[in-house]
């Protein structure tokens, strides 16, 4: 309720424009065309100076340098600087209403502002507030509800002879919701901070759970598990991670060295997802295993959130650089021979895994690039992240999840409508990676030349159906290695067939590979279709 400023609005009408032409033929002063008090802005008519009297209708007095008043009827108001040119405007300062407002008055609601005579102005309060005044002793009827609702209304009962009410202005009711809503997303911040800090430390404790889970387990295996070794000892032997081997979803593999010289690939996992189950599988498959044909692990980190696994080191690398791209060096390299030898290792070593162990081991991720090659080229299967062992004597399992490399995943992972997961799902993988092998290329390659060469186990197939001589492969040029490649594509196909009870066994595919081609049969033709020409690849590694 603080009326301390009025706006002044000049109303320059036609019947002032033509007062000077009213007054031209009468003997009046010489008025000057506008004035100003020291340091002010320059007024015109229809203002006029307190010294050039007859010059105007409303009198301006300059009383000090800084100061100039306007003389509104009675009473004297003092003009503040800033002057509103576009709306022919400036704002005045009532200092006795101030004062009456400062002492919390009942007289500042008495007060009027009534404009004098003549007219020649509006006067605009700000903040604009809705009044009504009553005499508290006097006995309202009924009609007083055609001027205002009551309860709508904000009192102030405090004067000894009126109650007054009133309303906020738009812009003083605009503040207080901006006040609420400030307030209520303040509200919502500190709930959001309050959920992320409860979210934050439950996941702590779900990560303390989990470090006591796997050190559990590590305890259990004791006379299984390999050498534990200290994060600092990793830093030291891989020469602070000096040179590194390579890098995927799991982590980075950097070149290490233990004491006795033996060179290692150290594997850092990286921050422990789920409930270390990555971690775990791979210790309790690995740990558990002896075999030429899967890698050995030497030793394992596990300080906090800082995991480590130290294999064997495969100076040759993964299998994968050595298959893709027809024509390539790396493939003469190696030549069909050693094709056919790095196929039967890989078996054998998953035989090992299937029916070698006291505990069955199902890998689920058998693809070249988890076929790690020796100094010799000799095959040793890797990465357990995703194996799963189980002790039943049964071969069937049942699943939670999806697992596996996409275009290495057996059907019945997918749906169960095409069978039951067992050790077939594992032979499935084997044969697309033998496919692979022959191919020199991804099963699947939208880049060949002809649309029937895409999904290449199909264009293959059609080969080996109608026995012809040519396989239309590189490098094939002695009737001996043109059988072991027939051999190898004939495994292949029968190992992906989508019902799994179609499949060969591990054992049985061993056979296969070690007999004579003439003893063969060739499978039915997987009738899982090809993609079409504009899909892309959908290898994942």
């Amino acid at each position: 309720m603080y009326y301390k400023m009025i706006v002044i609005f000049v109303l320059v009408s036609v019947f002032i424009s033509s007062l000077p032409v009213l007054h031209s033929d009468m003997s009046t002063p010489t008025c000057p065309e506008s004035f100003s008090c020291p340091n002010r802005i320059p007024l015109e008519y229809p203002f006029y100076s307190a010294t050039n009297k007859g010059c105007g209708l409303i009198k301006v007095s300059c009383i000090s340098n800084h100061t100039k008043e306007i003389q509104l009827g009675k009473h004297s108001y003092v003009i503040l600087p800033k002057v509103d040119y576009a709306s022919n405007s400036f704002i005045i300062h009532n200092k006795t209403f101030e004062k009456l407002v400062n002492s919390t008055s009942c007289e500042a609601l008495m007060n009027n502002f009534t404009s004098p005579e003549p007219l020649l102005y509006s006067i605009s309060i700000a903040p604009l507030i809705t009044l009504f005044k009553c005499r508290k002793k006097h006995n309202y009827t009924d009609d007083t509800a055609a001027y205002f609702h009551q309860p709508n209304y904000n009192s102030y009962n405090s004067c000894k002879d009126y109650n007054f009410y009133y309303k906020l202005s738009v812009r003083r009711h605009l503040i207080r919701v901006i006040l609420l809503i400030a307030l209520g997303a303040g509200v919502v911040t500190i709930l959001i901070i309050i959920i992320l800090c409860l979210k934050k430390k439950y996941g702590l404790r779900k990560k303390a759970e989990c470090d006591v889970n796997v050190e559990i387990f590590l305890k259990n295996q004791v006379f299984l598990a390999p050498k534990r070794y200290s994060y600092s000892q990793i830093k030291k032997m891989t020469n602070y991670f000096k040179v590194k081997l390579g890098q995927g979803g799991f982590g980075s593999v950097y070149r290490g060295e233990l004491r006795g010289g033996n060179l290692v690939a150290v594997k850092i996992l990286n921050e422990l997802k789920g409930n270390g189950n990555d971690f775990v599988n791979e210790v309790a498959s690995v740990g558990r295993t002896c075999h030429v044909n899967i890698v050995s692990l030497v030793g394992f980190c596990l300080e906090g959130s800082r995991r480590a696994l130290i294999y064997e080191y495969m100076p040759n690398g993964s299998l994968e650089k050595f298959i893709y791209g027809r024509g390539s060096s790396s493939n003469s390299h190696l030549g069909w021979e050693k094709l056919h030898q790095i196929a039967i290792g890989i078996a054998r070593g998953l035989e090992y895994l299937h029916r070698g162990c006291n505990t069955r081991i199902l890998h689920f991720d058998i693809k070249p690039h988890n076929i790690l090659l020796d100094q010799d080229f000799c095959p040793k299967i890797s990465d357990f992240g995703l194996a799963k062992l189980f002790l039943e004597k049964g071969s069937m399992m049942s699943m939670s999840h999806l697992r596996g490399t996409p275009g290495y995943i057996a059907p019945e992972l997918f749906s169960r409508n095409f069978g039951q997961v067992s050790h077939k799902s594992d032979v499935y993988s084997y044969g697309m990676m033998i496919l692979e092998m022959v191919g020199g290329r991804k099963n699947i390659d939208v880049e060949v030349d002809h649309t029937s060469e895409i999904y290449f186990p199909h264009w293959i197939y059609k080969k080996v159906e109608l026995h012809e001589e040519q396989l239309g492969l590189h490098g094939i040029v002695s009737e001996e290695e043109n059988e072991m490649v027939r051999k190898m594509i004939i495994v292949g196909l029968w190992c992906i067939q989508t019902n799994p009870l179609s499949r060969p066994t591990i054992t049985k595919v061993l056979e296969m590979l070690e007999d004579d081609l003439a003893l063969l049969e060739i499978p039915p033709k997987p009738y899982l279709s090809s993609p079409p020409r504009h899909v892309g690849s959908p290898s994942t590694e």
